[in-house]
């Protein structure tokens, strides 16, 4: 039998509640091991996203400027930058998306009531907004990513067909 092994990173704004957050985590699984460690004052969202290649999904190319100057013709383009809300276009589960979104539109289907819930920066709702002529719902809790997702749909001349809503969420 062979030993898996995990890791599990948490970033917390506050040092009480990491701590916490340690500490349950040993408390439940006795044999994992967590420690809190302070990281640097930096703009880590940018970091992160520097010298990351431009995603290509289908049609769909989700990068930065400095990449899209470069994209080849018949390309969807979707603008992002760095930026405080989650959603680059390289989670797996975003590319996944974006080629359901070109498998769909291939088909012939064309969304009529489509919803972006939990959109960080609304890569997936651009990507709907290009194709299909309805407007498309993006939303999320966080008001940051709900700023983000106006700026990054206006940035892509999308802000009449990209419709950005802060929600509720299940605690309120």
């Amino acid at each position: 039998a062979s030993k898996v092994s995990w890791s599990l990173d948490a970033f917390c704004i506050d040092e009480d509640r990491a701590k916490e957050a340690a500490a349950i985590i040993e408390r439940e699984i006795p044999s994992a091991r967590a420690a809190v460690q302070k990281l640097d004052d930096k703009d880590w969202v940018a970091v992160s996203l520097a010298g990351l290649p431009a995603v290509h999904a289908g049609p769909f190319v989700v990068a930065g400027w400095h990449e899209l100057a470069h994209l080849e013709g018949g390309k969807i383009p979707v603008w992002i930058e760095a930026g405080p809300a989650f959603g680059t276009g390289h989670h797996g589960t975003t590319k996944g998306c974006l080629l359901a979104l070109d498998r769909l539109d291939r088909a012939g289907f064309r969304g009529q009531n489509v919803a972006d819930i939990g959109c960080g920066t609304a890569v997936l709702a651009m990507a709907a907004a290009a194709i299909w002529p309805r407007p498309v719902i993006a939303s999320d809790i966080d008001p940051v990513a709900v700023e983000v997702a106006r700026a990054n749909a206006a940035a892509n001349g999308l802000s009449d067909r990209v419709i950005c809503v802060e929600a509720a969420g299940f605690g309120q």
